[in-house]
């Protein structure tokens, strides 16, 4: 099963994919909790950042219909790159990560960024381990909740 990997530069383009996006958004908070954010605030961030040269949305799609999507943004004032969103079809993510993290790797140099960070809250240390290692990742710090 081959997988067609379309990078989202415009709002046109964004709005064949809006539904899919939003619930592969829906899907991962489901299994990792809001902590913060929810998917209306991610959508919104989406929107409003594609159309820019800072933004790369990456969306994937095989013979079974939509298969993942990548959102990420440079920030040049810290020359970072964030992964806000990332998700894709149980074994679709492991199968491509290393070929969308080398098209993620190559913008983010032409951008001068200096570092890539993911937020991984979903059961971390094995995820990190099983997903992230791999491809170069390393744990830079915990991510810490207090209730009230």
């Amino acid at each position: 099963m081959t997988i067609k990997i379309t990078r989202v530069e415009d709002s046109t383009t964004l709005s064949r994919y809006m539904s899919d996006i939003s619930d592969a958004i829906r899907k991962t908070l489901g299994k990792t909790g809001s902590h913060g954010t929810n998917a209306e605030v991610l959508m919104r961030s989406i929107v409003s950042r594609v159309g820019s040269p800072n933004t790369y949305l990456l969306v994937g799609e095989n013979e079974k219909g939509f298969a993942g999507v990548l959102f990420s943004y440079y920030m040049p004032e810290t020359a970072y790159v964030e992964v806000p969103v990332l998700w894709a079809r149980p074994g679709m993510g492991i199968k491509y990560r290393q070929e969308v993290f080398d098209m993620l790797r190559t913008w983010a140099k032409e951008r001068g960024a200096t570092a890539i960070l993911s937020c991984v809250v979903r059961d971390y240390e094995k995820f990190v381990k099983w997903f992230h290692e791999p491809l170069g990742f390393k744990v830079i710090g915990v991510l810490v909740e207090a209730k009230v």
